[in-house]
């Protein structure tokens, strides 16, 4: 529908002319209030004006790209709806349409907004910075789908805190109607215990999209009267059994407070023998081709997973279904970015195969990522570089929101501000890691094509 208003359309269209012709552009934007839909002053209507009337108008796509912003910004969803039709029609680009309004439909949805923001993103340059910004947003603003938001244990949320006893850190189940809901790891003095590393390892793949599966780590405080009572101890330094000595309080106005991770816990896993590496490397081998690939046969491929020692072949398999090979390729090159990128020294073991490697629902499950970002020496960093190497074929998706990472938006989402702990130098750190996982991924593409290196979705 077009609407004409005498006088003050004509105006509208003599200005959105001249801001066309300018070097500084400025948009003529909609007057209505936020988050009703507006009767008028539509900014695509103007310049569409604007092009019919001046044949030698300069590129008005800026303008068109703007008022998609300007309508989406402020709510007006059929607006928005309506300048992404102009946009794609002035680049000439009619599919452009489709994916923009889609994500319009999407905004206040944040699964399916992933989807759309991250695809626009990828598939139309002219809408990237666009698209991305939204894609952050998805993910930043999915307080509740992510659980960004610290929880307080107290004696009333939970029946009981009961240890975990026989691993190498302090860890409890949380414990609400005879049922375990999730694991508290506290801030502790065990060495590759980082608590902070555990919930930005899950933010991370959150932002790069990965296919493997990073359980939910939550921020978590706890008072020290609450932590009494539910762990069941006269004091907060329990006994030597218990190694409580080894928690790190703080001081607060009520008394000590306690920080931790809040984590999902996860049943019904099994492990998976990654250390046998020459099972699954044809993969990732960039030598074959793609039409090779999807021709694989997995279940012949993983069947020498039955000779491997303390090992559930058939738990294995039963968790794997109905892959392609396409798909288990993924997940494969996924956990090896992840585990550089956060600096995953451990996931190889030289004699307990699969021991930190567990497998469940089609997906690698990286459930415990407490030596990551950790500042290791030389030698301990160095290990998932090296083991990287073998990786020849990447998500496309992964690399891409590697690529285009907006890092000060990164940074703050994967290192929630606390007072009580500085991550910069430990961000830089990531960054670094983030270039050597571009840096092979290039080397890669020089070498094979991108077709070829990032075939995988």
């Amino acid at each position: 529908m077009r609407l004409l208003f005498g006088q003050t359309v004509q105006f509208l269209i003599f200005a959105a002319i001249l801001v066309s012709c300018s070097s500084q552009t400025t948009v003529v934007y909609q007057q209505t209030e936020p988050n009703s839909e507006p009767d008028i002053y539509r900014v695509a209507y103007v310049v569409t004006e604007a092009r019919n009337s001046v044949h030698n108008a300069s590129d008005i796509t800026p303008l068109l790209r703007r008022a998609f912003i300007h309508n989406l910004e402020r709510g007006y969803r059929q607006a928005a709806r309506d300048s992404a039709g102009e946009w794609a029609e002035q680049i000439g680009r009619p599919d452009l349409e489709d994916i923009l309004v889609e994500v319009v439909d999407t905004i206040g949805f944040p699964d399916q907004a992933r989807r759309a923001t991250l695809v626009c993103a990828m598939e139309y340059p002219s809408a990237r910075e666009i698209c991305m910004s939204l894609f952050y947003d998805a993910v930043i603003g999915d307080n509740e789908g992510l659980g960004l938001d610290p929880i307080m244990l107290t004696s009333q949320s939970a029946d009981r805190l009961e240890q975990i006893h026989g691993n190498s850190s302090v860890l409890f189940k949380v414990r609400v109607d005879g049922h375990t809901v999730a694991a508290f790891k506290p801030l502790q003095e065990a060495p590759l215990t980082n608590i902070r590393g555990e919930i930005a390892s899950y933010r991370l793949c959150e932002l790069i999209n990965c296919a493997i599966s990073i359980p939910q780590n939550r921020e978590a405080w706890i008072r020290d009267e609450d932590f009494i009572e539910l762990a069941r101890v006269e004091t907060v330094e329990g006994n030597a059994v218990d190694r409580l000595e080894e928690l790190d309080w703080f001081d607060s106005p009520n008394g000590q407070i306690l920080y931790g991770t809040w984590k999902e816990w996860v049943p019904g896993f099994t492990n998976f023998p990654l250390e046998m590496t020459e099972i699954w490397r044809p993969l990732v081998d960039p030598e074959v081709s793609f039409s090779d690939l999807q021709r694989m046969n997995l279940t012949a491929m993983l069947r020498p997973l039955a000779e491997a020692e303390d090992i559930s072949y058939q738990e294995i398999m039963d968790r794997v279904g109905g892959m392609t090979p396409v798909d288990f390729a993924l997940q494969i090159s996924d956990l090896h970015v992840f585990d550089l990128l956060i600096n995953n020294f451990d996931r190889y073991q030289l004699r307990e195969y699969g021991r930190n490697v567990q497998w469940n629902h089609q997906q690698f499950v990286s459930l415990d990522n407490g030596a990551s970002f950790q500042p290791l020496g030389e030698l301990t960093a160095a290990i998932p570089a090296r083991k990287i190497q073998v990786i020849g074929r990447f998500s496309r998706s992964m690399i891409f929101a590697l690529r285009n990472m907006d890092t000060e938006r990164a940074r703050t989402f994967m290192f929630p501000p606390n007072e009580h702990f500085d991550d910069d130098s430990v961000f830089e750190f990531f960054l670094q890691r983030r270039q050597m996982v571009l840096d092979h991924v290039d080397q890669m593409i020089v070498r094979y094509g991108e077709r070829t290196v990032l075939s995988l979705p």
